[in-house]
């Protein structure tokens, strides 16, 4: 049983999200780094005792089709798979990848979510529910993935969908004090917006998707494809919470189960529906899937009061079990599958373990990192035949699955490999991805990555305690041979410890990036001191921009400017820029934009006394001093066009296709990009490096350590998401993409681009010449590049400018204070 939300695309994102869920927000209780090197450390060991071998059942899978249900039924795979043009098919095939039987279906909406189950004799049941937002695409949702494992509903996990997002994954970074705080919890967000409870539906409505369910289904098809009935599952019903399906299994005594807000019910084509465990007994859970194990036994797994949980069903008493302790001692978020061997077996997206259910106890078995299985996203679905072997389904490096059989390795039989460790608080999982690639490739080294935040004790620690532990590490000797920064890891700091080897070298004739040209502006801000000691492939770019009549010939905006245009439009600065306008937020993002004018890390100095920060207090006063989401989300698209929104300031634009979709289906008349208002004039405007890179300067494998590197320039795709190509002719050749045909390859066959504003389909049109030569050299005349964010300063900021906005103290007096503070700060931590 699986389910699939949305489209191929938008379900890939839930999957990745999943994966946040797991490593950004802390859920599990696996082993915590609290000394400050167990993620190093652990990235030293190759699991021996826990490998398995990855082998491709091909030709099972067609080609550009995501996987949506895995199941292994009377000796017969069974599957069902969507494909780009959203054509469902089941498949049954023989383990030897021999297709015996498959038929096309269609379901009420191709962007339906579903779940699917089989009985013995090959008959296939779909439970679903169409929302009242399907059909929108919400291409920002999509676009704002973060790449990681797996999510969706594998019989109730939410790490179903797999491949998280080549295409789709960005990096979390905050921009500003209130983004810092939204991407801190982005994981608890992921989880929210799959819960279901009172008012969520509004909650959805306001942030311009609508996710009420408003029709629900149960479908039964023979062997053929033929629909042999239809119910609809929100006849009658009436209960307390907002609409949503569980899942569908099917039991030898019970024939179909189904879980969904109505309760567990059972289904039989005489009769009807029998509850066997009313909803006013499961009030507990807001969230939840079942999934079938071994013997019939069946599970719910989900969130509630307690947080996550998996437990027992006991349909012959009509009763729900205790939650399970063991599963909350792995990662106590997973995805699950049935098989032989063991009752239920679970994944974290670190491994693969096997559940007893009678001794609540689990079973490590498979280390997914180490056996190399996939590129890093983890996997979709999975059936064990046995504990030694299992048949899954695994996203590719192009978003599409594939059909594998994973048999176990004995540990004498497993290769010895050098290990190279590659580390970083967060590491951007277009780099795991490159290291597992990597990995499959070479026979003598192998990459492993240490990943600070996916160990970090968050229960008992801030996550500023994360930064400095990484860089207690690191100061201290102990790096790893290849190292990622965020722009909260302050680069600057391990140069001039001498910590950082210099990269210069690799762009001369006869470096390893030699044929790699940077773009000039990128290449300017790669260096310190005259010397590259990181490099980057990807940037984003945040920046401001109004309409074209608004701006009036004008290209920055001063204060007064912004105050006269909101007077011609009738708005305020509680809804002219868009969301995240509080105080806080609007003060430390013009101090972010500002650059250096404030904080001057390569020189370790800061300026807080100068006019233009007295203008920047003055002009963030003006803000409300929390954000009230009640009372309205300016940020859609809607506000923009309507121009109750004037100031559109994106975080981060990432590829020329977003100021396309900006030009086509928000500011038609044409747009200007103003930058970010100051009191000086200035266009200010700021790029925010992508996959920061750099060499431990002791590491004894620095040309394994230069050669991945290369891969990463090598491998990007000019037009992958994430960021715009640093190597120049990546970045042209990505903007010759959007001034031509606009198209997408489904099944073979060219179909137009499409993106969605507002839940209005829109067919992209190719970019003008002019336009885009415009884009191309206002991202070129940027200088203004952000590598250092600290949050200890921004703490400063936000302390002392409460006095200024209550009334207590002048904005001159805040100032002086803020000067002394935060150059105390940087004299001791640089």
């Amino acid at each position: 049983m699986k389910k699939v939300c949305l489209a191929k695309r938008i379900a890939v994102c839930i999957f990745a999200s999943a994966i946040l869920v797991s490593s950004l927000a802390g859920c599990g209780k696996k082993e915590k780094s609290k000394s400050g090197n167990t993620a190093l450390s652990n990235a030293k060991k190759i699991d021996k005792e826990h490998i398995y071998k990855e082998e491709e059942i091909e030709g099972v899978i067609a080609p550009e089709s995501y996987n949506v249900f895995l199941d292994y039924v009377g000796g017969k795979i069974k599957l069902v798979n969507v494909d780009d043009g959203e054509k469902y098919t089941f498949v049954s095939a023989t383990t030897d990848g021999k297709i015996e039987q498959s038929f096309e279906f269609t379901v009420p909406s191709k962007y339906a979510s579903t779940y699917f189950a089989v009985d013995e004799e090959g008959n296939l049941y779909m439970q679903y529910d169409v929302r009242a937002g399907d059909g929108s695409g919400d291409s920002g949702a999509e676009e704002e993935a973060v790449a990681d494992e797996g999510a969706a509903e594998n019989s109730g996990d939410v790490k179903e969908a797999g491949e998280a997002a080549s295409k789709e994954a960005v990096t979390a970074e905050a921009k500003t004090a209130d983004a810092a705080a939204a991407d801190a919890s982005a994981g608890d967000a992921a989880t929210e917006d799959a819960v279901t409870d009172e008012g969520s539906s509004d909650v959805m409505v306001e942030y311009g998707y609508d996710d009420t369910v408003i029709e629900s289904g149960f479908i039964k098809y023979d062997n053929t494809g033929k629909e042999l009935f239809k119910e609809d599952l929100l006849k009658d019903y009436s209960g307390d919470k907002s609409y949503e399906s569980g899942g569908v299994v099917w039991t030898k005594k019970y024939g179909p189960v189904l879980y969904s807000s109505r309760g567990i019910e059972s289904y039989s084509e005489g009769s009807g529906f029998n509850t066997l465990i009313s909803s006013d007994d499961i009030k507990d859970i807001d969230w939840g899937t079942i999934c079938k194990g071994a013997g019939d036994q069946i599970y719910v797994s989900g969130f509630g009061a307690e947080g996550s949980f998996l437990l027992m069903v006991d349909l012959d008493n009509k009763k729900l079990g205790e939650p399970s302790k063991a599963y909350n001692e792995i990662d106590g978020f997973g995805s699950f599958f049935a098989g032989e061997g063991h009752d239920l077996y679970i994944s974290d997206g670190d491994y693969i373990y096997g559940y007893d259910s009678k001794a609540d106890s689990v079973t490590k078995l498979t280390n997914i990192a180490d056996s190399e299985i996939g590129i890093g996203w983890g996997f979709s679905d999975g059936y064990a035949l046995s504990e030694n072997e299992m048949l899954v389904t695994i996203p590719d490096d192009e978003s599409n699955y594939y059909l594998a059989r994973l048999t176990k390795v004995k540990p004498e039989d497993v290769k010895d490999k050098t290990v190279i460790t590659l580390g970083g608080i967060y590491v951007d999982h277009k780099i795991v991805r490159e290291a597992y690639k990597f990995n499959k490739k070479n026979d003598e080294y192998k990459i492993k990555i240490a990943d600070y935040s996916s160990d970090f004790d968050y229960e008992n620690n801030s996550y500023d305690d994360l930064i400095k532990q990484f860089n207690t590490d690191i100061i201290s000797g102990n790096a790893p041979d290849i190292m990622t920064f965020d722009f909260e890891s302050n680069i600057y700091n391990y140069v001039n410890k001498g910590i950082l080897m210099d990269l210069s070298p690799l762009f001369d004739k006869g470096g390893a990036l030699e044929n790699v040209e940077i773009l000039p502006n990128i290449f300017e801000h790669m260096h310190y001191n005259d010397k590259i000691y990181c490099v980057y492939p990807q940037f984003t770019i945040d920046t401001v921009a109004i309409r074209n009549s608004f701006a009036e010939g004008r290209t920055s905006l001063t204060y007064d400017d912004c105050d006269e245009i909101m007077q011609k439009t009738g708005t305020d600065y509680k809804t002219a820029f868009g969301e995240y306008c509080s105080r806080s937020s609007m003060l430390y993002s013009g101090i972010i934009y500002g650059g250096d004018k404030y904080i001057d890390f390569k020189n370790k100095k800061c300026d807080f006394k100068n006019p233009d920060f007295i203008a920047l207090l003055n002009f963030a006063k003006n803000f409300p001093e929390e954000i009230d989401y009640e009372d309205g989300y300016y940020y859609q698209y809607a506000n923009y066009i309507t121009d109750k929104a004037i100031f559109y300031s994106e975080d981060s634009y990432n590829g020329f296709d977003s100021y396309a979709e900006l030009g086509q289906g928000v500011f038609t008349d044409g747009y200007t990009f103003v930058g970010f208002p100051n009191s000086s004039g200035e266009n200010q405007a700021y790029i925010s490096p992508q996959m920061q890179v750099g060499i431990n300067s002791k590491t004894k494998h620095a040309d394994v350590a230069i050669q991945f590197i290369k891969n990463l320039f090598d491998n990007l795709d000019p037009n992958g998401f994430g960021g715009f190509p640093a190597d120049k002719n990546k970045f042209e050749a990505s903007m010759k993409t959007v001034t031509g045909e606009r198209f997408r390859m489904v099944n073979g066959k060219k179909e137009p681009e499409t993106f969605y504003i507002d839940n209005k389909e829109i067919q992209a049109k190719p970019m003008p010449e002019a336009e885009a030569k415009m884009i191309y050299d206002y991202i070129l005349s940027i200088d203004n590049i952000v590598d250092t964010y600290d949050s200890k300063i921004s703490e400063i900021i936000d302390e002392e400018s409460g006095a200024f906005f209550s009334g207590q103290k002048s904005a001159e007096e805040v100032a002086d204070i803020i000067q002394s503070r935060v150059t105390t700060y940087i004299n001791e931590n640089s």
